[in-house]
């Protein structure tokens, strides 16, 4: 339920896609017409299913131009998704105009593996993957440049969870705390 498509400064002059499944897309459409009396125009609203939906095909749909020089966050969604339809969402980008950019969270693929679980993450490990199974995908921070390379993607910047903490969180005194099975990484498509 992200809102920044509705309070960056300056924002309303872009054309702003929301992409996210059907279901989230209605209750935030509700939401925001209620607390903003209308939605507004820059933001066009495009609910995919991931697993069954091609992306290209939508965003067609809903007017996005693939040679727009872009930037797309996908926020919060690869660790719910298969590694297939991880890999069709990079390969679509990687056709964006040169200089797009892509920034996305992720968990650790040897969280989602069950590998060096200590103690203090026991409980979410056991409610995210094995008793709901709501994280399906991770990855490694080691391969993600070879990884991003495949779909024509340049790794920019990979964080963990301190530096997002220091960065992000503090920046605006954010009493927010990030586990350090999550990572935000960076990529631009190659010229």
């Amino acid at each position: 339920m992200d809102c920044r498509a509705y309070y960056i400064p300056g924002i309303e002059n872009l054309r702003y896609f929301e992409v996210d499944h059907l279901s989230v897309i209605e209750k935030k459409k509700a939401k925001m017409e209620k607390i903003l009396g209308k939605l507004p125009n820059h933001v066009t609203y495009v609910p995919v299913d991931f697993e069954t939906q091609n992306l290209e095909t939508e965003l067609k749909k809903a007017g996005y131009n693939l040679t727009s020089k872009t930037l797309f966050i996908w926020e919060g969604v690869t660790q719910y998704i298969s590694k297939e339809a991880n890999d069709r969402i990079l390969k679509y980008v990687a056709q964006a105009a040169p200089g797009s950019k892509i920034v996305f969270t992720y968990i650790l693929k040897s969280f989602i593996e069950g590998k060096n679980i200590h103690e203090g993450i026991k409980t979410m490990y056991k409610w995210m993957v094995k008793r709901v199974s709501i994280w399906i995908y991770g990855l490694d921070p080691a391969e993600m440049g070879n990884y991003l390379s495949k779909y024509s993607l340049s790794l920019i910047e990979d964080i963990g969870s301190d530096e997002m903490e220091e960065r992000y969180m503090k920046l605006v005194n954010l009493d927010l705390k990030v586990f350090e099975i999550e990572r935000i990484a960076l990529a631009e498509v190659k010229k």
